[in-house]
């Protein structure tokens, strides 16, 4: 798994990229990685998943740890772009009514 973090400038939202698979073993590097941009800024972040290939219930458990942050930081969260599998892992979970879920890819413009 990677993720890579880029800063978002004026309006722009902090864009936090993930890919690969993020299961029990690559999920703390995405919750150090979360936690330190969400306590770093007071930007709106968005969690792009495009590139997500696998997703096991640690990385939906970080996925609301960021949320769970976010909210206490009055900072807005949203997940973008879900593959297939991520997908119906948040839906089965009924966490699409919980999450904000952004249908775009995130490109850069």
């Amino acid at each position: 798994m990677t993720v890579t973090v880029e800063a978002g400038t004026g309006e722009a939202p902090t864009r936090v990229r993930v890919a690969g698979e993020v299961d029990m073993n690559t999920a703390p590097k995405l919750r150090q990685t979360l936690r330190l941009v969400l306590e770093a800024d007071s930007r709106p972040v968005v969690v792009h998943l495009g590139a997500v290939t696998y997703m096991d219930s640690a990385g939906i458990a970080v996925l609301i740890e960021g949320l769970q942050w976010s909210r206490r930081r009055g900072i807005s969260y949203a997940l973008e772009a879900l593959p297939g599998p991520v997908r119906v892992v948040v839906e089965l979970a009924k966490l699409d009514t919980v999450f904000k879920i952004l249908p775009g890819d995130g490109a850069k413009a």
